[in-house]
């Protein structure tokens, strides 16, 4: 009925969703030598995401490659290893 067709556009409209990204953020106002920036994103097709780190290099600017790779560290775990917070808005 209905609530199916509505589920299944739903479902339909995520399934189309390809990348999105959020602007990156520093770990601090002043650009140091142990500064980070941090750059997230999500693939929507895969239902994925990651969040990466890059240290602040010694000329200015960043390093091109990442410092440290939220994906990474988890795929290098076992799932049954992995803490999953949430919340509980009650």
């Amino acid at each position: 009925g209905q609530l199916g067709a509505q589920i299944g556009k739903a479902l339909e409209k995520i399934a189309s969703g390809s990348q999105s990204a959020s602007p990156p953020v520093f770990n601090n106002n002043f650009l140091t030598s142990s500064s980070f920036l941090y750059q997230s994103a999500f693939d929507g097709e895969y239902w994925s995401g990651d969040v990466k780190a890059y240290k602040a290099a010694s000329g200015g600017g960043f390093s091109s490659t990442e410092t440290w790779s939220a994906a990474k560290e988890l795929d290098a775990m076992l799932p049954e290893n992995r803490t999953i917070f949430t919340r509980n808005p009650e």
